[in-house]
């Protein structure tokens, strides 16, 4: 359980290391969409996704219970690992990365960059997840869970300050992967005592669906990595299951569509995971006529050759 106590104050974490990142309103996504469009800017972030905000409240947590030179070992596509290697450097720990075979390279450059070792191993990222427990128990690397009260409490910020600044919106639509961010505008949406519904939208590999019951995904590969996951987080389900209007499943063609839109509409840069909001949108777009709605660009750390075929009008 959150607190709007809880938030203040690792929003007054996070704070001391970025900025608050900007909500706008873009005149070319409200033609596209038939609404007014409110975007909130977790890509414009120093790691480019939501994901330092998760990582800074779990490190600031652990900073007060770890003895220092602590090593923190994470299981990642890339931006989760990308953060906690963010976090980790600011409160002088070290930082291990396990990301699958194959993961962007942009993303793994940029962890090393920050002192970060990466490892590559398996083919997705619950064999990665799985190398990381393993090594974490061998090497005495602390593992930084996939789900935890800290890393939804840091994503919470952003709605927290999204909800402030567009309290009238109608819905907002949020990519699921293990369900971090999803749980964080529901716990924000509820504090504030909104009655704006959430929307969460899931990839081609996912098996959630809003009625309880998997459904076998369209594909097992996808560009979009970091939502990527068949399934949510086990507790995640049931916060997404109590406080998610409907979950949406988008393929990577529409995800491909949505960073075309978005780079056109906006010139903003896009990963699969943080289109992944919009292309819910243009997927519903007849049912949201006139009305007010958001979403959030939550990564834009797309590999380069990805994102030279999507501006060709391909699909990775």
């Amino acid at each position: 359980m959150l607190t709007l106590a809880s938030l203040f104050e690792a929003r007054d974490v996070i704070h001391r290391f970025l900025p608050e990142t900007p909500e706008y309103n873009w005149p070319l996504l409200d033609e596209a969409l038939g609404a007014e469009v409110w975007v909130k800017h977790e890509n414009h972030a120093p790691t480019g996704s939501f994901k330092i905000r998760s990582a800074l409240a779990y490190i600031y947590a652990q900073s007060l219970l770890q003895p220092p030179h602590t090593t923190y070992i994470s299981a990642t596509s890339g931006n989760f690992g990308l953060s906690i290697a963010y976090a980790a450097q600011k409160f002088n720990y070290g930082s291990v990365a396990v990301v699958p075979v194959g993961s962007p390279l942009s993303k793994k450059a940029y962890m090393q960059a920050m002192g970060c070792f990466v490892i590559e191993h398996g083919e997705n990222y619950n064999e990665a997840e799985a190398h990381a427990v393993t090594l974490s128990e061998e090497q005495g690397f602390q593992l930084v869970p996939s789900f935890h009260h800290e890393l939804v409490c840091g994503a919470a910020t952003y709605a927290l300050a999204f909800f402030k600044a567009q309290p009238k919106l109608d819905v907002v639509y949020v990519p699921v992967g293990l369900g971090t961010s999803i749980c964080g505008v529901i716990a924000a949406r509820d504090l504030l005592h909104l009655s704006t519904k959430v929307v969460g939208v899931v990839g081609q590999c996912s098996q959630y669906q809003s009625n309880g019951h998997s459904t076998h995904p369209l594909e097992t590969h996808s560009f979009a990595d970091g939502i990527a996951i068949s399934m949510p987080h086990k507790e995640a389900e049931a916060i997404i299951g109590r406080g998610a209007e409907r979950i949406i499943q988008v393929s990577d063609i529409e995800i491909a569509d949505a960073i075309r839109l978005a780079y056109g509409a906006t010139h903003n840069l896009l990963e699969g995971a943080g289109a992944a909001g919009l292309a819910g949108m243009i997927k519903e777009r007849n049912m949201l006529q006139k009305s007010r709605i958001g979403t959030i660009f939550c990564g834009q750390n797309i590999d380069r050759h990805n994102m030279a075929l999507i501006l060709q009008g391909l699909t990775p």
